[in-house]
């Protein structure tokens, strides 16, 4: 890990800023050590029916309105509060 440390820097508000370097050829030669299969990522493609799109459209719409249902009763609630905290 110390390759990957490529200095400190001090910025004019006092922050510090630490300089990290290029990941990519240590990650390359870990794949080398370890056997792994580094190569570009091959696109997956599926087929998904109308109908299961359809089906899963509907669920997660419902889903959806059920969020903004709770979301909409917490809000009611937290109007109702008073400045004490108390209902």
């Amino acid at each position: 890990m110390l390759g990957l440390f490529n200095g400190v820097k001090i910025n004019k508000d006092d922050s510090i800023e630490v300089k990290v370097g290029d990941q990519l050829p240590y990650l390359t030669l870990l794949g080398r050590i370890f056997s792994m299969n580094i190569g570009p990522v091959v696109p997956v493609a599926t087929v998904v029916s109308q109908d299961e799109l359809g089906a899963r459209y509907a669920w997660a719409l419902e889903k959806t309105k059920a969020q903004c249902a709770a979301m909409a009763d917490s809000a009611t609630q937290i109007a109702a509060l008073d400045n004490s905290g108390e209902v």
